[in-house]
């Protein structure tokens, strides 16, 4: 199994085209999600290697996770419109019925589908441009008040290895947003209101 998915690995990466692309728009998947899209006919992957450690031991428990977590994300028919689809391949070291005895196992821990579609763009002017005053360049944006908003709607499937099936198909629902002001306005209004 190994060696099929070095050599699935391989083939596809062996035979790619490339574009460039003034920003990429990334995750650190599983963690992090931007709203805006990949854009039409771009396909992109992102992917990180993972490593978890716990100190239990109790019986069927999962001290010790090592894996590969994987998202893929295409843009179609709209520009803002993304289909993207994420898996995690992982090996865990399982206890047995004893704490004393275990064994391991891989495969699939995580399989999700969804797409997302952008609701609001804002787009921005850079202030770097503006070498005349100085007062315009360093003056307040209110336009960054309002953040870029868009909306995930997907499934986590269950596809996936024994020890993590939960013999349903669930619901994955998200409404992603872009750092602002606004946020950090909230935040403040918030505390000011808890004090």
């Amino acid at each position: 199994m190994k060696n099929l998915v070095f050599y699935l690995f391989l083939l596809v990466f062996s035979y790619t085209n490339a574009q460039y692309t003034d920003i990429i728009n990334s995750n650190k998947p599983g963690f992090s999600e931007s709203p805006y899209s990949v854009g039409i006919g771009v396909y992109q992957f992102e992917s990180e290697l993972f490593f978890k450690k716990t100190n239990t031991l109790l019986p069927s428990s999962v001290p010790q996770s090592f894996g590969l977590d994987v998202v893929f994300r295409t843009g179609v028919l709209l520009e803002k419109l993304e289909l993207s689809s994420q898996f995690a391949f992982q090996e865990d070291k399982v206890f047995d019925g004893l704490a004393t005895s275990h064994s391991f196992t891989s495969g699939l821990s995580k399989f999700n589908i969804g797409a997302k579609y952008l609701i609001h763009h804002q787009n921005y002017s850079s202030k770097s441009v503006n070498i005349r005053s100085k007062k315009s360049k360093n003056n307040f944006d209110k336009k960054r008040l309002i953040p870029s908003v868009s909306v995930y709607l997907g499934l986590n499937t269950d596809f996936v290895n024994n020890i993590y099936k939960k013999n349903s198909i669930t619901l994955k629902t998200g409404l992603c947003y872009s750092k602002t002001y606004l946020i950090i306005l909230l935040l403040l209004v918030i505390f000011i209101l808890i004090i």
